[in-house]
């Protein structure tokens, strides 16, 4: 499975990274900051591109797509900030800005599990047959 860290996010997680500040040890509102840009407007917008190209490889049909969509991602991303917050905290405040996108790849690794594990098993409500 492609991703959701590495393919479409690498260039915009290392600008969250360099963004703000180059200092070792960024003030809290510079790491609010970048945790709500990362996981409010970047993780939904990567999560549903992610989950879409991964059920159309799968052959799943576009509205079939949207309505899984629709089912369980608003779940996965929930999922996502338990993990991505608390670790993008970390990352932003403790972890050397040359080791940033590594810590993230690290995470990401878990979240990818995690998202294979439940892309798998996702199921939607049966829809009446015309």
């Amino acid at each position: 499975a492609l991703s959701t860290r590495i393919i479409p996010s690498a260039p915009a997680a290392t600008a969250i990274a360099k963004g703000g500040s180059t200092v070792s040890s960024p003030t809290w509102p510079i790491v609010f900051k970048r945790v709500v840009m990362d996981q409010f407007v970047f993780a939904p917008i990567f999560l549903s591109s992610f989950l879409t190209g991964l059920w159309a490889l799968e052959g799943d049909l576009p509205a079939h797509i949207a309505t899984k969509l629709k089912q369980n991602a608003p779940e996965m991303v929930v999922a996502g900030w338990s993990l991505w917050i608390p670790a993008m905290c970390v990352n932003f405040s403790f972890v050397p800005l040359k080791y940033q996108v590594l810590y993230g790849n690290m995470v990401a690794l878990a979240w990818n599990v995690y998202l294979s594990y439940k892309s798998a098993s996702v199921r939607t409500m049966p829809q009446a047959q015309e």
